[in-house]
């Protein structure tokens, strides 16, 4: 993935989240996508979701609890088939997701670290 590609997917991935849409965050994602997130472990006792319909009914409760979501993109790492996002949340939160995709350009794996912005 080139610089300019792995730009355009974060700022679609980014919008896709404001726009609070799931079935377009979800279009990023393949069906056997692994997600993996300290977060995720603190709200559900999993620290890795697998398949899209797991990550589905724990992002669907999610953002159901985040109607004012806003991410700012911040930066985009690339990697031969991965691209880092770093970005703001709220709550002073700065996230970094590392998405390794498939030979179709869907996310199978993903990894989300954050913390609070000192």
């Amino acid at each position: 993935m080139t610089p300019e590609q792995a730009k355009s997917f974060a700022t679609d991935w980014i919008e896709s989240w404001n726009s609070g849409n799931l079935d377009a965050i979800l279009s990023h994602y393949d069906e056997d996508v692994e997600w993996s997130s300290t977060c995720a472990s603190t709200h559900n006792g999993l620290e890795t979701l697998r398949g899209k319909k797991q990550v589905r009914a724990y992002w669907e409760k999610d953002l159901g609890e985040m109607s004012n979501l806003r991410l700012e993109l911040v930066e985009v790492v690339t990697g031969d088939s991965s691209v880092t996002i770093c970005y703001r949340a709220p709550e002073d939160k700065f996230v970094a997701d590392v998405l390794f995709f498939n030979e179709n350009g869907k996310v199978l794996k993903a990894v989300t670290m954050s913390h609070e912005t000192p």
